[in-house]
């Protein structure tokens, strides 16, 4: 099966929309997945994010 150009970024957005989650001009991903901070950091480091901790109860 090929996919055009237009499927591709229509799957994307689709995957975008599912992982993640916008608050004001910020977007966050929310793993499931259970791993120590350590783990966490590097795990985001490699794909160009930051782990942070969200203490704004409105943002969480």
């Amino acid at each position: 099966m090929s996919v055009n150009g237009n499927e591709k970024i229509t799957a994307e957005l689709v995957l975008l929309t599912v992982e993640w989650t916008s608050y004001q001009s910020s977007f966050y991903y929310m793993s499931n997945e259970m791993k120590n901070w350590t783990e966490s950091r590097r795990y985001c480091t490699e794909r160009g994010a930051d782990l942070i901790i969200i203490n704004n109860r409105e943002e969480q």
